[in-house]
C-alpha cells in the first residue's frame, strides 16, 4: 500500500506521460527520422545484436551534434556509452527506462543537465557523481539497489523534485533519509518501496514546501502526520 498526498495542482512527476502535450513525442529509431524540435524519443531496442551495435554507434555518434534537442527519452536498455554520448549534448532533460551504465559519473559533466530520470540502474553502486550535479532541479532514481548512500544527494539544494524509489518487487534499502534534510525547496517527494535502516520519517520535518509526497504504509503514522502538518497542500 502506498499513502499519496497531492495537491490537486502537482499530483505527478515532470515525466509522467502526457500525450496532448507530445510528452515524450512518437518514438523514432535512427538518426535520419528525427525532424527536429527540441523533444526527442528514441529507442534502442533490436532484432539482432549486430543491429542493436549499429543503433547504438549511430546515436552515439549523433547525439552531440543534435543541439535543438532539450529533452532527450531512450526506450531500451542504455550503456555506458549511450549516456555518456547524452550528457555530451546540450540536453536539459534525460529519461532512461533501463540502463546497464555502472557509473553516473558522466551527470557530473553534463553542464546543461537539470532534469534526469534514471530507472533500473541495477548496477550502479554509488550517487557519488551527484555531489558535484548542484544544477539538478529534478531528479528521479528507481530500482539502484546496489546503492545504501544517498550523502551525495545533500547538496543537491535546488532541487524541486526527488525520486528515490524500489521496483515493483524490490525495496531500495539506505542506510538514512537524513541527507534530504536540507533540500527545503523540495515540492515533489517519491520514496515508493524504500526503507531506511533507521526506520525514522524525521528528516523530512524541515521540508515545508512539500506538494506532493508519496510514501510506503510501512512509516510511522505520527511522523507521516507530523510532515502532512507541516505542509498543508497536502491532501490525501
Amino acid at each position: 500500500m502506498t499513502y499519496i498526498l497531492s495537491s490537486k495542482d502537482f499530483s505527478r512527476g515532470l515525466w509522467d506521460y502526457q500525450p496532448d502535450a507530445q510528452w515524450p513525442p512518437k518514438t523514432v529509431a535512427w538518426p535520419e527520422e528525427y525532424e527536429g524540435g527540441d523533444r526527442l524519443s528514441i529507442s534502442v531496442r533490436a532484432e539482432t545484436t549486430t543491429q542493436r551495435r549499429r543503433l547504438l554507434r549511430a546515436w552515439c555518434e549523433a547525439l552531440p551534434t543534435l543541439r535543438e534537442v532539450r529533452f532527450l527519452w531512450i526506450a531500451g536498455t542504455a550503456p555506458q556509452t549511450l549516456l555518456e554520448a547524452a550528457c555530451e549534448s546540450p540536453i536539459e532533460g534525460l529519461w532512461m527506462k533501463n540502463t546497464s551504465a555502472s557509473s553516473l559519473s558522466s551527470v557530473a559533466s553534463a553542464k546543461s543537465l537539470r532534469f534526469l530520470s534514471c530507472c533500473n540502474c541495477t548496477k550502479v553502486e554509488t550517487l557519488a557523481p551527484f555531489a558535484e550535479a548542484d544544477r539538478l532541479e529534478w531528479l528521479e532514481l528507481e530500482n539502484l539497489k546496489r546503492v545504501r548512500s544517498l550523502d551525495p544527494l545533500a547538496p543537491l539544494e535546488s532541487l524541486q523534485g526527488l525520486s528515490v524509489r524500489g521496483a515493483m518487487w524490490a525495496k531500495q534499502h539506505v542506510e538514512t533519509l537524513a541527507p534530504i534534510e536540507g533540500l527545503t525547496q523540495l515540492r515533489y517527494l517519491d520514496l515508493v518501496a524504500l526503507r531506511s535502516d533507521d526506520q525514522t520519517l524525521r528528516p523530512l520535518f524541515s521540508l515545508r514546501n512539500l506538494k506532493t509526497l508519496r510514501l510506503a504504509q510501512w512509516w510511522d503514522n505520527t511522523e507521516v502526520a507530523t510532515i502532512r502538518a507541516n505542509n498543508p497542500g497536502l491532501v490525501s
